[in-house]
């Protein structure tokens, strides 16, 4: 079974510089921000400016962002991660019965643990599930098949079919309560959180620009499947609608103490 989220309380991870900045951009469309904006935001989250700046030089270092004019804009994998977090917002499109499924290539060489590794990321970021190994599969319900099929025709072949029971075949593929159970817990930490941004009290924007960002991962850990297949009171809409009014409300604190010291 594919796990994807656990069913502890909500948790956050340590808010680094690093995570700061990299979170700022990935919530901002197009993702490229000032210097001044990235550090003065890396303030407000608890984050000095000095090592705000070496970690946006570090960053540019690992192609994590590009810089010009004094502008830093999102790069390689974290761009490509924007796109899926986009796409874990996103609706899915209508579901008719099949499934695609992928079978990973076999090599004349065999892969390194860590080519292995990849491979099956890159799956997990396409929301597919490891029937066994060397073999993915998901409903074909995915707006976006064009560009999964570009990134994963490289490594796998590809079909579709309709399996008998897909209900069975999903609980094996994803451990859907406990994403279910962690939503609800995020849910009402979102509730707990929303009280301080209501108020305008900028003292909240760190533990919940942590929390914000926390949702953004779950959701991309959501593997979008059809309703038809899912419990009824299947949380994944709900915690969507209620990040997006979450995420306005916290967006329009944080800019309004990015404006305080102007």
């Amino acid at each position: 079974m594919m796990a994807i989220s656990n069913t502890s309380e909500p948790s956050v991870r340590p808010l680094s510089a690093r995570s700061a900045i990299a979170s700022t951009l990935l919530g901002t469309h197009p993702p490229t921000l000032p210097a001044a904006v990235l550090v003065r935001s890396c303030e407000i989250l608890g984050v000095s400016s000095g090592t705000a700046r070496v970690a946006l030089s570090r960053m540019v270092a690992k192609n994590e962002l590009t810089v010009e004019g004094g502008r830093y804009t999102l790069a390689g994998s974290l761009l490509a991660r924007q796109r899926r977090q986009d796409e874990s917002l996103a609706a899915t499109s209508d579901y008719d019965g099949r499934w695609s499924m992928f079978i990973v290539q076999s090599t004349a060489e065999p892969r390194s643990p860590a080519e292995r590794l990849a491979v099956r990321n890159r799956f997990r970021n396409f929301r597919y599930g490891p029937i066994r190994d060397g073999v993915w599969a998901r409903p074909a319900n995915l707006a976006n098949f064009s560009e999964a099929f570009d990134a994963l025709h490289e490594h796998a072949d590809h079909w579709l079919s309709t399996p008998d029971d897909p209900v069975t075949m999903i609980a094996g593929l994803w451990d859907i309560r406990n994403w279910a159970l962690r939503a609800t817990r995020l849910q009402k930490a979102m509730t707990r959180g929303f009280g301080g941004l209501e108020r305008d009290d900028a003292t909240t924007l760190k533990v919940n620009f942590a929390l914000d960002a926390a949702v953004i991962r779950h959701l991309h850990a959501d593997p979008l499947l059809p309703s038809t297949l899912l419990p009824k009171t299947w949380p994944g809409e709900q915690l969507r609608r209620q990040h997006a009014t979450f995420d306005a409300a916290f967006n329009r604190v944080w800019r309004t103490e990015l404006r305080r010291d102007r």
